[in-house]
């Protein structure tokens, strides 16, 4: 893949769009693709995992298939200026589709294990492995080789909804931390766990930080029936700990803007009687 370069400019354009896919693929979403079904996506990873500049989700959807990695499907005329540089305004209003080669994605969804190898290459050519888990999980994509037919993909816009929903700032601490018009550090947590075939909507989110999202995940933070937060008697510490998780014990956690975005009572029960260890006294 010939990944555009200046001096030490980084521009993971091509590869973002290519795990984009893969999740789409994983997912059993359809090859082709409209750009302006894929552009808002492509242009949140662009922020997120990118450079510091202004996204162009247009450019590796167009340059792509000079790499012989993407194909268009539909007349390309009149998508690009005389120097092929493409038009994101007749990029957007085209009808045409565009996608992996159709060879590649036939084979990429017969072998798992295929899938997880390319996907690990893209990561590991492109990006510290601190982006990895998050670039994963905001394409949908999971590295397991494993049978699409038995295992439930998480649904990528789970996240979005979810971190909507509660103002894009953890329900229990309020940390907001937005970087150039992108959420960091606050994440969807699930309260009836995804493998314990918890649904991907937002009555069973809750937006958290890291710690509070492990503390939530590992039964040190429960919810009560009245939405107040609990903390484990199992669990103690130092001073730091106190102000990290103690004080919130008996806090009520932070509702969301909308009433029916509120945690639904049959997952606050799950994880309170499967989870949670324990109520403090």
């Amino acid at each position: 893949m010939n990944v555009w370069q200046r001096g030490d400019e980084r521009a993971p354009h091509k590869p973002l769009l290519l795990l984009l896919a893969l999740g789409r693929l994983q997912r059993g979403d359809p090859r082709l693709v409209r750009f302006v079904e894929i552009e808002e996506p492509l242009t949140e990873l662009l922020r997120a995992f990118g450079p510091p500049r202004k996204p162009t989700p247009h450019n590796p959807f167009w340059y792509l298939e000079s790499d012989e990695l993407w194909v268009f499907e539909g007349s390309t005329y009149g998508l690009a200026g005389p120097t092929n540089t493409p038009r994101i305004g007749a990029l957007r209003e085209s009808e045409t589709h565009a996608g992996l080669p159709l060879e590649d994605f036939e084979a990429l969804r017969a072998d798992p294990e295929l899938l997880a190898s390319v996907t690990r290459t893209l990561l590991e050519s492109h990006f510290p492995e601190s982006y990895r888990d998050d670039i994963l999980a905001a394409v949908g994509l999971s590295l397991e080789p494993i049978d699409t037919i038995h295992v439930r993909r998480r649904d990528p816009a789970f996240r979005h909804a979810v971190l909507r929903a509660y103002e894009h700032r953890c329900a229990v601490c309020e940390l907001q931390i937005i970087v150039r018009g992108v959420v960091e550090g606050v994440e969807a947590a699930h309260v009836k766990w995804h493998a314990a075939r918890g649904p991907d909507e937002v009555a069973n989110g809750v937006a958290l930080c890291a710690l509070h999202h492990k503390a939530l995940d590992r039964g040190w933070l429960g919810i009560d029936e009245r939405h107040v937060l609990r903390v484990s008697d199992e669990v103690s510490g130092n001073q730091t700990f106190d102000e990290l998780v103690g004080r919130f014990h008996g806090r009520p956690l932070r509702p969301p803007r909308q009433p029916e975005h509120r945690v639904h009572d049959d997952y606050r029960d799950w994880h309170w009687r499967e989870v949670f260890r324990g109520v403090a006294a």
